[in-house]
C-alpha cells in the first residue's frame, strides 16, 4: 500500500499508452482504498504479484474446480458426539489467506464490544467486562464460522473499496464450499441446488472476517444492552450481557429480543448454552471466574495444572504422559508450557509458582521425540 502513489501511478500508466480518462478512474478508485487502509488492488492478476501467489492456483480456488482444505474433526467439549470440522487450507492458499489477513482484514476496525481475533483482544480482557457483576446472561451462536456466508463475507470487501469483481474472487479465496454447505445457508437465500460457501474454521482469515461481518451485529446488541442496562462483550460465538440489577423475567426478555437479532443476521442462539448466572450462582466468562472484581482461573484448571505438575515430578515425565494419553513429550511439554503462560498471565504470582515447579521437572532427551501408541 506504502508503495502506490497517484502521481507516479498516473505516470508510468500514460507512458504506457493508457488513456487520461482510464487512468483517472483508476486513481480515484485507488485512493478509495488508501482511504479504507487497504493495499491498491485493481485486479486478481494485480493480487497475484503484490502476494507472490501463482495465478493458475488462485483461479483454481475461486472456480472452486478443488478442495484446497484438508479437513478433520474434533469433539465439542461436552456435546457427546458433535463435533466442530477444523479446514486447513493447502500451504499456496495458506500464504495467500494470511497475506489477507496481515494487509487487508487486520486494517479494518471491529466493534468495540468484540473482544476476540483482534489486537489487545484475549479471554482476560473480555472477562474483566463482567468482573464483579452480579447478573450475567450468557448466549452461544450455533456454528458460527459455518453460518456466516460468502454473500456476508463479499460485503466486508465491498467497504474496503475493492472492485466488485476483485471483491468477489477475494470472497471464495476466504470461503468454502462443502456438502453441508445448505445446512447453514440463511433460510432466504435457500434454494434449491443453490449452494454457497462459508467462512472454514482453521482459516487465517476466518477469524477476522467474521468479526467484520458481524459489526452490525455487535452494534445492535451494544444498543439492546444499553435499553436493559447492562454490559455486552462477544468474544467470538460466546456473548455476555451482565449488570447488577436484574431479574429473571427481565434477562428471558433479553434472551428474545437478543435471539431476534441474531436471527435477522442468519445466526441461530444454542439453546443448550443460553445461560442466566443469578446473584450467588458460578460465574465464568471465557474460562474465567468473574465473580470478584478481578479474574481468577478456575479451580478445575488450576487442579488439572497442578496435577500435571505433581504426577511429573512423582512418578516421572514420560510415565505421566504415558498414563495420560499423551502421544509424545515434546507436545506435553509444549502443552503444560501454554498452561503456565496462561496462568501467569491472569494470576503471575500463582502462575510463577507453576513455573519453578515446571523448570524442575526432569524432561531428558527430548530431541527423541518419544512417541506413544
Amino acid at each position: 500500500m506504502s508503495n502506490w502513489t497517484p502521481h507516479s501511478f498516473r505516470d508510468r500508466a500514460i507512458a504506457k499508452g493508457c488513456s487520461e480518462d482510464f487512468v483517472e478512474q483508476l486513481v480515484v478508485a485507488g485512493e478509495r482504498m488508501r482511504a479504507q487502509r487497504v493495499p491498491v488492488v485493481f485486479t486478481l492478476r494485480h493480487l497475484t504479484l503484490l502476494s507472490d501467489t501463482p495465478h493458475g492456483f488462485i483461479e483454481s480456488v475461486i472456480k472452486r474446480s478443488h478442495d484446497p482444505y484438508v479437513t478433520f474433526n474434533l469433539t465439542k467439549k461436552g456435546f457427546g458426539k458433535t463435533y466442530r470440522q477444523i479446514s486447513i487450507p493447502s500451504p499456496p492458499l495458506l500464504k495467500l489467506q494470511r497475506w489477507i489477513h496481515k494487509n487487508i482484514l487486520s486494517t479494518q476496525n471491529t466493534h468495540a464490544s468484540s473482544t476476540a481475533y483482534a489486537k489487545g483482544c484475549d479471554p482476560l480482557r473480555n472477562a474483566r467486562i463482567h468482573a464483579g457483576a452480579r447478573w450475567l446472561v450468557k448466549m452461544d451462536i450455533t456454528d458460527f464460522f459455518e453460518a456466516i456466508s460468502e454473500r456476508q463475507v463479499y460485503k466486508v470487501f465491498e467497504s474496503c473499496a475493492f472492485p466488485p469483481l476483485l471483491s468477489f474472487q477475494l470472497t471464495k479465496l476466504c470461503t468454502r464450499l462443502s456438502k453441508d454447505s445448505l445446512k447453514y445457508l440463511n433460510p432466504r437465500w435457500r434454494q434449491k441446488g443453490n449452494r454457497v460457501g462459508h467462512l472454514p474454521q482453521g482459516a487465517p482469515t476466518s477469524p477476522m472476517l467474521a468479526n467484520l461481518v458481524c459489526t452490525g451485529l455487535d452494534a445492535s446488541l451494544f444498543e439492546l444492552s444499553k435499553q436493559y442496562s447492562c454490559v455486552y462483550s462477544r468474544y467470538a460465538d460466546d456473548i455476555v450481557f451482565s449488570t447488577n440489577e436484574f431479574t429473571k423475567e427481565r434477562a428471558g426478555t433479553l434472551i428474545h429480543e437478543a435471539s431476534k437479532l441474531l436471527g435477522s443476521m442468519g445466526f441461530r442462539r444454542n439453546r443448550q448454552k443460553t445461560q442466566v448466572c443469578p446473584p450467588g450462582a458460578r460465574k465464568i466468562v471465557t474460562g474465567l471466574l468473574v465473580d470478584r472484581p478481578e479474574p481468577r482461573l478456575s479451580r478445575q484448571f488450576r487442579s488439572s495444572l497442578e496435577l500435571h505438575l505433581f504426577y511429573s515430578q512423582k512418578i516421572g515425565v514420560l510415565e505421566h504422559c504415558k498414563h495420560r494419553k499423551f502421544r509424545s513429550l515434546f507436545g506435553f511439554r509444549a502443552y503444560l508450557h501454554g498452561l503456565i503462560t496462561y496462568a501467569e498471565h491472569v494470576t503471575p504470582s500463582y502462575g510463577a509458582e507453576c513455573r519453578t515447579r515446571f523448570d524442575s521437572i526432569e524432561w531428558g532427551n527430548l530431541s527423541q521425540f518419544p512417541l506413544f501408541s
